[in-house]
């Protein structure tokens, strides 16, 4: 099992406004921020078989939970 918290940029990276105050790394060269999805995308690719995605709200703003499960060994 793998459990991800982040912040998942939408709408051109220009939501949710909490989380595009990191963009004064971006125009310096080191874009950390990711898009909404993008974890979830990333660990179907490493083969995991589920993946369950939840946008949540927290004190710093909306944050996307991944959760991703790989089949049990036997």
């Amino acid at each position: 099992m793998f459990i991800n918290l982040s912040e998942g940029l939408t709408e051109e990276r220009t939501k949710p406004e909490a989380m595009v105050l990191m963009m004064p790394m971006t125009m310096m060269g080191r874009d950390i921020a990711l898009d909404q999805g993008e974890i979830a995308d990333a660990m179907l690719r490493a083969s995991f078989e589920s993946v369950r995605s939840l946008t949540l709200d927290t004190c710093w703003g909306p944050m996307d939970l991944d959760i991703a499960r790989k089949e049990r060994i036997k």
